[in-house]
């Protein structure tokens, strides 16, 4: 019984490492987008749009 528990424990762990580590990863994905002077394309693609300067 308790070799079921371990490996209970040892599946919910990995699986919330893993969903903390992507919610991570898109935090920091936007932040360095909006650090560049960009934003995320407001058709909903997960992509950083950076405009280039108008006033070359």
């Amino acid at each position: 019984m308790s070799n079921k528990k371990w490996l209970i424990v040892l599946i919910l762990s990995t699986i919330i490492s893993f969903i903390l580590g992507y919610q991570l990863k898109s935090f920091l994905y936007t932040d360095t987008c909006l650090d560049m002077g960009g934003g995320m394309n407001p058709e909903g693609y997960g992509i950083c749009v950076v405009s280039e300067p108008t006033d070359l």
